[in-house]
């Protein structure tokens, strides 16, 4: 079950959630706002053997903490007040809760998504969330549940929102190389006043393409070196790899991301 703490799941499927929630008496309007969202769900674990549960929405985040197999008071995310009993095993996870009405939840988790299945009643519910993915678009940096999404924009790199090739330690390499171009025509042009223009032109354009070239090349291994830097950020905290599994999986993201963009 380690391999699956720390991960990120988001809704991609439901069946029978509403029919679930008005068995259970939640009212119409929460219902249509909690079909209408697609939260993540995050399972982690702290040294004491304490297990949370979140889950985040836009319409609301909830946690659930835990010890496998012991009794706990629980506030469901539609109000209910339950006994709640919480036990594992292998991947399966068993929630069973009990109130006004008893309802179960029976968790799978899978490399790449993991299942729900809630009873109550007679009514089964399933719903199916999905691992959470890097990708990086022409517009923004944001998280994917397909693997196969992740991109990258030659022109330009935008992580968190933000295109980095504007930043100025980014933006100045192409300004210091044409700054330096002119500079160095006019010291030509100086100290060489008595050759033919037509030499001034020629000596001037030749260093200026030529720190214009080097600071591309700078500019370009910058660039690579802040998407390695935010990859391995970006890793650790929302993804949960540290280590060898972080630098195996920024490995497989930067490959992915060189056949996407050739």
């Amino acid at each position: 079950m380690a391999e699956f703490l720390g991960k990120k799941y988001k809704l991609f499927s439901s069946d029978k959630f509403d029919e679930m929630m008005k068995a259970l008496g939640v009212g119409l309007v929460t219902r249509k706002m909690g079909a209408s969202v697609s939260p993540v769900v995050e399972l982690t674990k702290d040294d004491n053997d304490l297990y949370t549960l979140k889950t985040t929405s836009t319409f609301k985040t909830s946690e659930v903490k835990f010890k496998l197999g012991e009794e706990f008071d629980e506030e469901t995310p539609d109000g209910r007040k339950v006994k709640s009993v919480i036990t594992l095993d292998g991947n399966k996870m068993s929630h069973i809760q009990k109130g006004e009405k008893d309802t179960v939840i029976e968790r799978e988790f899978t490399p790449t998504e993991m299942t729900a299945i809630m009873k109550v009643d007679d009514i089964v519910c399933t719903r199916s969330v999905s691992k959470l993915y890097l990708k990086i678009t022409n517009k923004k940096m944001e998280e994917a549940t397909d693997a196969a999404s992740v991109t990258t924009n030659k022109k330009s790199l935008i992580i968190f929102g933000r295109d980095v090739t504007k930043i100025p330690c980014f933006r100045n390499s192409w300004l210091y190389g044409i700054c330096s171009g002119f500079g160095c025509g006019i010291l030509t042009f100086m100290f060489t006043s008595r050759t033919p223009l037509a030499s001034h032109v020629f000596i001037g354009s030749t260093f200026g393409v030529t720190l214009v070239y080097f600071s591309v090349c700078r500019y370009r291994f910058a660039k690579d070196d802040m998407m390695a830097k935010q990859l391995r950020v970006y890793m650790k905290d929302s993804m949960g790899l540290e280590g060898a599994d972080r630098e195996a999986k920024l490995k497989q993201i930067e490959e992915l991301a060189k056949t996407q963009t050739k």
